[in-house]
C-alpha cells in the first residue's frame, strides 16, 4: 500500500516526517494541500486540521512524532534505541524540538524587540540544555536516530537565519556551544534533511520570511 504524506510547503513538521521516510527508505507520495481551502477528505481525517497527515491506505495518522514512530516500526533497522528508558528519554527530547521550532517562528514573526528577544532567549535556553545532553556526533552518540530527525528541520532553518541576520554584533545562538554547533551542522547537511526539503528551499524560505513581522532582523 502506498504511503501518502499530506502537507504544505516549507512546514518543518512535514519535513520531519519526510526525513524519516528517506532515512528508512520507505516509498511515499507527497500530497500538498491549501490549508485555507482544505479538501473534504482532509477535514474528515485530520481532527486537528493540521499537517502532517499520513495516509496508509484508508488509515490516517496525525501528529508528526507519532507518525515518525509508526514509520520507524515499518522498517529495519530501527532508528530508536533498544532500551526502554532510552527510548522514552529520546522521545521526550524529540518533543522538546517543538519548543525550539515554535520559538524560532516567534522570532521570525516578532512584532517588536521585546518579542524578538524573548523568542531568542527561549531558543538559547533550550540549546544550552541540549549542549549538556548530547552524547556524540548525534544526540545519542555516533548513530543517527529519530530524535535527530526531530531537530533536523530546526537545524536547517537556523543555519540560514543566522547567516542572514542583520545585526552581526549580536551573538549567534550557537556561540559558546561547541557540541550544539557540531550537531546542528551535521543535521543540516545530512542527505535526508536536504532530500526532504524543497529543491529550492533556501530561496522559498527567504521569500516566506519576507512576509513575517520580524523579517527586518534577517533580510
Amino acid at each position: 500500500m502506498t504511503l501518502r504524506l499530506v502537507g504544505v510547503p516549507l512546514c518543518p513538521y512535514v519535513q520531519r516526517v519526510a526525513i524519516v521516510l528517506h532515512e528508512q527508505g520507505l516509498a511515499y507520495e507527497r500530497v500538498d494541500i491549501d490549508l485555507k481551502w482544505p479538501p473534504d477528505w482532509f477535514l474528515a481525517r485530520s481532527p486537528l486540521l493540521r499537517v502532517p497527515l499520513l495516509l496508509d491506505g484508508e488509515r490516517a495518522l496525525f501528529e508528526s512524532l507519532v507518525i515518525c514512530d509508526y514509520l520507524d516500526a515499518l522498517a529495519r533497522p530501527s532508528l530508536a534505541p533498544p532500551a526502554a528508558w532510552q527510548q522514552a528519554r529520546e522521545r521526550a527530547y524529540a518533543a522538546l524540538a517543538d519548543e525550539l521550532l515554535a520559538a524560532q517562528y516567534r522570532a521570525m514573526d516578532a512584532i517588536d524587540e521585546e518579542a524578538w528577544e524573548a523568542a531568542r532567549a527561549t531558543e538559547r535556553r533550550v540549546l544550552e540544555h541540549l549542549e549538556r545532553e548530547l552524547a556524540g556526533r548525534y544526540f545519542g552518540g555516533e548513530g543517527y536516530r529519530l530524535v535527530d530527525a526531530a531537530y533536523a528541520p530546526y537545524a536547517q532553518r537556523l543555519t540560514l537565519l543566522e547567516a542572514w541576520r542583520r545585526d552581526r554584533a549580536e551573538a549567534d545562538l550557537r556561540e559558546g556551544l561547541p557540541r550544539i554547533t557540531s550537531w546542528l551542522a551535521a543535521l543540516a547537511r545530512r542527505a535526508s534533511t536536504r532530500a526532504a526539503a524543497e529543491a529550492d528551499f533556501a530561496e522559498r524560505f527567504r521569500a516566506a520570511l519576507h512576509a513575517q513581522r520580524g523579517a527586518h532582523h534577517y533580510v
